[in-house]
């Protein structure tokens, strides 16, 4: 093997050298291996990617430690390799990886794997980046895969891309009317976006960042949600106190359903048999996604602003906005069985797909609060950044975004 990679490598030096153009290998997908660890131990880490000319390549990693990173031997093309590393402090660490064929051309370099070592915290706890987008940015989602948020920003009138991998932004799509929240499909190929002041949803293509569709719904959308087999797009219209349901299918209203007054928020249960609305004039509304029917209305006291659901879909929590509390809703018979307490102003949230945690912005405060899902206790408070308005979980769980919407900026927080 070593000979014929030898006489190959010399074979493609001089192909080089005469000028006949061979394209880079493809970028390798994020190495895989533990997702946390002790200092001092090592752990070992897999990457593979194909060369279009099926080109022997060796891989690089980089261990997002300062540490020199040394080249693996040449393999084969499509062939992986797996290669050692200890870290010799606690913290969080971004592992990528990149390839090099035998005439010396290089891939990008791959999505960051995330490795937690050595610490004692359970979720995401610490701000280790963050990415200044400008503009007013509002709501956002994050892709299951891939290093791709969507922010809608509503004083451009557009969606801004954001690779969490490079902290940029990476693209704009221009959208119109006040683009206010997000969503994203769950094979990530579409993101719907609803137009505040323009009463429709628009449709972005993810694959070429152009919008494919423009939907009307109700009056002011708001928040949307899509089913687990996306299939359907739910809409909180606030100004016509109900929900529109869009058909993927064929971007066509197919259903509206009437929920309390002026709905806010809205989340889906993980399971997407039920969806829930939070009215700012006090209630909650669950929607049977089996025919779109409501089944409760659950009373809230104050201004029921964002519903989160909690990973196993026990429960929902309500943001009460203009207070200091989250109102917590128990789906099994839809009965609300308590308050937590949270910092000032809490509003958009998200839960983590790996761990019984999810998190509620209280821009108010700066803060977000952390609501252990199994027990229903206040985990703890992170200190993010003036206007923590909108959170989002990474699909492996590891890390966390937000929005500083007065710092017009997002901020990532990882294990530390």
């Amino acid at each position: 093997m070593l000979s014929r990679l030898s006489l190959l490598a010399a074979m493609c030096s001089i192909v080089a050298v005469l000028g006949c153009g061979v394209p880079p290998p493809a970028t390798p997908d994020a190495p895989t291996g533990p997702t946390s660890g002790d200092v001092g131990v090592a752990y070992r880490f897999t990457a593979v990617t194909f060369d279009p000319q099926n080109l022997p390549l060796r891989y690089q990693f980089d261990w997002d430690d300062g540490g020199e990173a040394e080249w693996s031997q040449f393999v084969p093309s499509g062939v992986p390799v797996t290669m050692p590393h200890a870290w010799r402090a606690a913290g969080s660490y971004g592992i990528r990886v990149k390839a090099q064929d035998v005439v010396g051309r290089e891939s990008e370099l791959s999505p960051r794997h995330v490795i937690v070592i050595g610490s004692e915290s359970v979720y995401p706890n610490t701000v280790i980046a963050t990415i200044y987008v400008g503009g007013d940015p509002h709501g956002m989602c994050k892709l299951a895969r891939g290093p791709y948020l969507y922010i809608a920003n509503e004083s451009y009138d557009g969606v801004f891309v954001v690779n969490v991998d490079e902290l940029r932004v990476v693209d704009t799509i221009m959208c119109g009317g006040v683009p206010w929240q997000v969503t994203a499909s769950p094979d990530d190929r579409y993101v719907y976006v609803a137009n505040h002041y323009e009463n429709t949803v628009r449709v972005i293509r993810t694959e070429t960042n152009s919008v494919v569709a423009t939907v009307p719904v109700g009056a002011v959308p708001h928040a949307l949600a899509c089913t687990p087999d996306g299939r359907y797009v739910y809409v909180a219209n606030i100004n016509s106190d109900d929900v529109s349901v869009i058909r993927t299918s064929d971007n066509t209203v197919m259903a509206t359903v009437n929920v309390g007054d002026r709905p806010c928020g809205l989340c889906m249960l993980p399971n997407g048999e039920y969806v829930y609305t939070a009215n700012s004039a006090g209630s909650a509304t669950v929607i049977r996604t089996s025919d779109n029917t409501v089944v409760k209305t659950v009373p809230v006291s104050g201004f029921a602003h964002r519903a989160t659901p909690s990973r196993d879909g026990r429960y929902v929590y309500i943001s009460v906005a203009y207070s200091d509390l989250v109102a917590v809703i128990r789906t099994s018979d839809n009965t609300l069985v308590g308050t937590l307490p949270t910092a000032s102003g809490p509003i958009n949230g998200c839960y983590l797909p790996n761990a019984d945690y999810a998190y509620v912005a209280c821009p108010d405060a700066g803060d977000l609060t952390v609501i252990n899902t199994a027990d229903n206790t206040v985990a703890g408070t992170i200190h993010d950044g003036d206007g923590c308005w909108a959170a989002a979980a990474s699909g492996s769980g590891e890390q966390v975004y937000t929005i500083d919407r007065y710092l017009r900026r997002v901020s990532v927080l990882a294990h530390r």
